[in-house]
């Protein structure tokens, strides 16, 4: 990923390149003339600006250009002008002892790392978004997390619920049309929990989603924040729409799940293009390869240096799957889906397997 850089004067110029998170590259911009095509480039993820004059044409010009993509906006005029002009939404002020953090929080992956708020998405439904919402929700209530809403969006089916073997309790209609009535207790007797600790809302018998405003929407998921330490979306198979863009734009991460296909491959950078559009903080837009075979062409490293997305994991194709998916039983993970669920929880809270050399030496430690 590559952030752009724009300053009228040079001399800092090397203080700002030791602030680029890890797995990013800077490049200046040595006129605003330049940005034209640069800023169109699709691995350009950002723009820093480091701004000492007010007003800043050649500024203003840059941000609308940029738009709605982050624009990091450093004011080194005098008197802050910049902070008490009004400026669009997609740019963040920031001083040059606060750059480092900011830069972090919009591009690193590592960021919001568990997310409060996760959107699994794949608009080709190559991969089971279920499977991998499950067992991240086991990961974060193994993991001491309080109480986990899966929210199963999945087009065409939703298949959380079936996949534990639970019974379907209030879809998200219901719960939209009883939005003042959220309650810890209310939503207690509406039958949503599937496993201990994890509810599961999906689309009911009736979805009605043509009947759900914008406005109500948000007020439910709103509302829904303060009842649940943990929100997963599960979006796979929907399209870019206005349903996927609100819900995208209140999360913290957004994975997108594709299989080693090329189509599939291609088909999740078109959605990351979707969602950077949107003005989706670039660190958390990262590709989980579900499942990823060891034996099929490309292979992991091959996507990692191809494709223009950080990736987030890969998960192992596991041949009990479908069996255990059948008779209700993935959770707790059997043993032959151990490596499955153990890569779900690696990519939720970005850790790498630990050697079997690190757990010996530890043990005889």
């Amino acid at each position: 990923m590559k952030l752009l850089a724009y300053c009228r004067h040079g001399d800092l110029r090397g203080r700002i390149g030791e602030q680029v998170p890890e797995g990013m590259s800077l490049e200046w911009l040595a006129r605003p003339d330049d940005a034209a095509s640069r800023l169109q480039s699709s691995d350009v993820r950002g723009l820093v600006l480091l701004v000492s004059d007010w007003p800043d044409s050649e500024v203003a010009a840059l941000i609308r250009l940029f738009a709605p993509r982050p624009v990091v906006l450093v004011d080194m005029t005098d008197s802050g002008h910049w902070h008490d002009a009004e400026r669009p939404a997609c740019v963040r002020l920031t001083g040059l002892d606060e750059l480092k953090d900011l830069l972090h929080r919009l591009f690193s992956p590592q960021a919001y790392s568990p997310a409060r708020t996760l959107a699994l998405l794949s608009g080709r439904n190559d991969c089971d978004g279920a499977v991998v919402a499950i067992y991240a929700a086991w990961s974060l209530k193994k993991r001491g997390a309080g109480r986990v809403l899966i929210l199963d969006l999945a087009m065409p089916q939703t298949d959380v619920a079936a996949y534990l073997d639970a019974r379907p309790g209030a879809g998200l209609l219901d719960l939209v049309e009883n939005r003042q009535r959220l309650s810890p207790g209310w939503l207690r007797e509406q039958g949503l929990e599937a496993t201990a600790g994890i509810d599961v809302v999906g689309l009911g018998s009736d979805s009605g989603l043509g009947q759900i405003s914008a406005e109500a929407l948000k007020a439910t998921l709103e509302r829904l924040e303060t009842h649940y330490d943990h929100l997963l979306f599960n979006l796979t198979g929907v399209q870019p729409s206005p349903l996927l863009d609100l819900i995208a734009a209140r999360c913290d991460q957004h994975w997108l799940l594709a299989d080693q296909k090329h189509r599939s491959l291609a088909a999740a950078v078109d959605l990351a293009a979707h969602l950077f559009g949107q003005g989706i903080r670039p660190g958390g837009v990262n590709l989980l390869l579900a499942p990823c075979h060891r034996h099929v062409l490309p292979g992991r490293e091959t996507v990692q240096a191809q494709i223009p997305l950080p990736l987030r994991g890969a998960l192992p194709w596991c041949a009990q799957l479908l069996t255990h998916i059948n008779a209700g039983t993935l959770l707790p993970p059997p043993q032959e889906l151990a490596p499955l669920a153990d890569a779900v929880d690696r990519a939720l809270w970005l850790r790498e397997p630990e050697s079997w050399w690190r757990r010996l030496t530890q043990r005889t430690g």
